[in-house]
């Protein structure tokens, strides 16, 4: 079961669209005291989308704060655990352990049921996953615990692989239809399960070693994601992963580092200069016919002229 909510405060009169706000977001999402600053009118929109164990959100807002109190707690507990991603406006996020600024890019995993305030004094753009406690102690096998983390999910090189997956799947749930399964459940379920589970190596690092593995290996022609992960040292599952967040496949991946490698064999001027058919064998093509087929695809060019234009 699915179903995808809008709201927006544009059509609401100025002084009843604090309240009614607040009154949306505790029906579909959390329950939050909201103030503008300075008394101004509040600008916002949301569009969440109800999966059956999880719910997913886009809200877009004007200069405001939120706070999840205490009183916000009892009077409407979610028994959740929240992954907030900034897009947009940069904002404070408070908490009983302290304090912390929010840049776009980052992302803030906490728990909804312990007090916090958020400020956006720019207004702000963000994706919002709700995921019930239930839910998540069986995706990582334990309790969520601890105060607030923060991730990086851009495009730097401290970003978290994982966690730019999840942001990229939710954008492509939150702006298909209501019955476009572009992005399952499932695949929603095993990314949050790999960006709550904080006990798994980072992503980053996993990744640098896989590339030193493919490196190493890619001549292969039996190469395979199992091989990697065995080489590297974790699932089999994590390295499909790493390779779908750099939006590509294992397969797609190692034929590119053969044929990149085919190409710098080919293009070398000193020394013995290899056949064609040995720089086949050499880079993992089980004929050189299919190697010559898979070269001009990619590159443009024969292997042979490759070859030739080198001198």
């Amino acid at each position: 079961m699915t179903s995808l909510t809008a709201f927006s405060t544009a059509d609401l009169p100025v002084g009843d669209r604090v309240a009614e706000w607040e009154r949306h977001n505790a029906a579909q999402l959390i329950g939050l005291r909201c103030t503008t600053l300075d008394g101004s009118r509040l600008d916002a929109s949301e569009i969440t989308r109800t999966l059956s164990s999880v719910q997913l959100g886009r809200v877009e807002g004007s200069a405001h704060v939120v706070e999840r109190t205490s009183t916000s707690v009892s009077a409407n507990p979610t028994d959740a655990v929240v992954i907030y991603f900034a897009l947009a406006g940069s904002g404070f996020f408070h908490h009983t352990g302290g304090a912390f600024l929010v840049d776009p890019g980052h992302l803030v995993i906490c728990d909804a049921d312990k007090p916090f305030m958020r400020g956006f004094s720019g207004g702000l753009t963000e994706l919002v996953v709700k995921i019930p406690r239930t839910v998540a102690r069986d995706l990582i096998g334990r309790d969520v615990v601890g105060g607030p983390t923060v991730l990086e999910f851009g495009t730097g090189s401290s970003a978290d692989l994982r966690a730019a997956a999840l942001a990229r799947a939710v954008t492509r749930s939150l702006d298909h239809g209501v019955d476009d399964d572009a992005t399952p459940e499932s695949e929603v379920l095993d990314l949050i399960r790999s960006v709550l589970d904080t006990n798994r190596r980072a992503d980053t690092a996993v990744w640098a070693e896989v590339e030193v593995v493919v490196a190493r290996s890619a001549h292969d022609p039996l190469l395979s994601a199992s091989d990697i992960a065995a080489a590297v040292g974790v699932s089999t599952r994590q390295v499909s992963r790493l390779f779908a967040a750099h939006d590509t496949s294992v397969s797609a991946y190692v034929l590119q580092r053969r044929l990149d490698r085919a190409h710098r064999l080919l293009s070398q001027v000193t020394g013995r200069r290899p056949t064609i058919g040995e720089v086949a064998a050499d880079c993992g093509f089980s004929s050189p016919a299919y190697f010559s087929r898979t070269f001009r695809a990619a590159f443009g060019v024969t292997p042979t002229g490759v070859r030739n234009a080198a001198g």
